[in-house]
């Protein structure tokens, strides 16, 4: 029986080693199967890995790209402030300048008011006395007029030379 069952294991030791060596072949087949797996997972994460740094990256660009953008906007406000600023200056300038305007006008009817008085007393020496009061009088307003151009240039000099 020992014959029998020593053939008996010789037949199935040969079945057992021609399954062994499958077994072996497919461990060695899935070792590198597995093997390429890994390497395609490490290459995924080293894409993701590149993907989040330029998303990262492109991120912090949106970032700075607003704050550039915020910084402009700011700028063009600070001008419009200006401009606005600016234009306030001119019109009181414009007002000065037509307020003087308006004294140099009321001047000169005062001289044509003089000269006409002047011509006057010429003629009639008889109403000196009363043209000479007139004349002083039409004097007196040049000279307030006279003052206040001066203020109003004094104003106007200091107002250019402040800015």
């Amino acid at each position: 029986m020992h014959r029998f069952e020593a053939a008996r294991a010789g037949e199935a030791g040969k079945g057992f080693a021609v399954v062994a060596e499958e077994v072996r072949s497919l461990s060695e087949q899935t070792k590198g199967t597995t093997e390429e797996i890994e390497k395609v997972i490490k290459k995924a994460q080293s894409k993701v890995e590149s993907i989040i740094s330029i998303v990262d990256n492109g991120e912090k660009k949106s970032l700075e790209g607003k704050s550039i953008i915020d910084n402009m906007y700011k700028k063009f406000d600070a001008m419009v402030d200006e401009f606005k600023s600016i234009e306030t200056e001119i019109k009181k300038e414009h007002q000065q300048v037509e307020e003087i305007f308006n004294l140099v006008k009321e001047a000169e009817e005062n001289v044509d008011g003089v000269m006409a008085i002047t011509e006057e007393f010429a003629a009639a020496s008889e109403e000196v006395l009363s043209l000479q009061r007139e004349q002083q009088d039409e004097i007196q307003k040049i000279k307030e007029v006279s003052e206040r151009i001066s203020q109003q240039s004094h104003t106007l000099f200091e107002t250019t030379k402040s800015e």
